[in-house]
């Protein structure tokens, strides 16, 4: 295995995400949206998923304070 191509290829990667890193800096306000089943059968797993993901994002807040 050639490890040229590999390094070259890794190297590329690594300038294009340090390039495009800054773009998420930028303070702006995003919205995400969670869909999941409120009624029916998948009811039990609707309830569970959402309270897994509020629970994620206070955990989230909670770490960007400190």
């Amino acid at each position: 295995m050639q490890r040229r191509p590999l390094f070259a290829a890794a190297l590329v990667t690594g300038l294009a995400s340090a390039i495009a890193l800054p773009a998420f800096a930028q303070g702006k306000e995003i919205k995400i949206a969670h869909v999941y089943s409120k009624t029916g059968p998948l009811e039990a797993y609707g309830k569970q998923t959402q309270t897994g993901f509020m629970m994620g994002l206070a955990s989230r807040v909670r770490h960007q304070l400190r």
